[in-house]
């Protein structure tokens, strides 16, 4: 599975697996507060993206433009499959349940791309059958211990399909959320996430990278530094 992403995301768990603290300067703080908006959907402090090339400073008063501005990119990324009828599945966070109305990585990917061809695509269609910790809370990130959680919600049969998420590390996840729809019998044509970890301060955060996701990578050697620009 070919996977997606817009911006480079230099982690607390990176703090710890390089013992180099994540810079506080740009572009390194802008890439890292552009990850967390998009996955939060909260306002914590001003930063700066790249929209079109072009430097874009967001604040309180314009953080709506966040969200939309990885949708815009990803819908354009999508795009290029030239396929009709793609349907766009978000990766499930740890508390998209069986039993819960809706929940974070859903809301991110209605609000990313709502202005976007794919407004009507967005399919709730992976949820969790119990709650499990989070991965940095010592919850497991491998993709044997996460598939027999899942369960596909919606009928995704005949679908062809693109896994949406915020952030790829090990892409455990991501794997078994393709190995899920599969047996649901959807087609996945890729993956697309806001950001990517990485751990060498050299691999720029700010600029697209694609990489091929076919076994878990270890997090040390997530996506990002081997990676080439889409």
């Amino acid at each position: 599975m070919k996977v997606h992403s817009c911006a480079g995301y230099y982690s607390e768990y990176a703090e710890k697996v390089t013992g180099v603290a994540r810079p506080h300067d740009p572009p390194f703080w802008e890439s890292y507060m552009f990850c967390w908006a998009v996955k939060i959907g909260s306002f914590k402090s001003t930063f700066y993206i790249l929209k079109d090339g072009q430097r874009l400073d967001i604040t309180k008063k314009n953080f709506n433009l966040v969200r939309p501005a990885f949708g815009e990119w990803a819908a354009k990324v999508i795009a290029a499959h030239q396929e009709k009828d793609v349907y766009l599945v978000p990766a499930p966070d740890t508390a998209a349940l069986s039993n819960v109305h809706g929940y974070r990585t859903l809301n991110m990917a209605q609000e990313a791309f709502k202005e976007t061809a794919y407004s009507d695509r967005v399919l709730d269609g992976l949820r969790w059958t119990k709650r499990r910790p989070k991965g940095h809370e010592g919850g497991s990130r491998k993709r044997a211990d996460l598939l027999p959680l899942l369960e596909a919600k919606a009928e995704v049969k005949g679908k062809k399909v693109v896994i949406v998420d915020d952030i790829v590390t090990t892409g455990g996840n991501l794997l078994a959320c393709q190995d899920r729809l599969i047996d649901a019998g959807a087609t996945v044509l890729s993956a697309v996430t806001c950001g990517r970890s990485v751990y060498d301060l050299k691999d720029l955060p700010y600029g697209a990278r694609s990489f091929d996701l076919t076994e878990q990578l270890q997090d040390y050697k997530a996506a990002g530094a081997s990676s080439s620009p889409t």
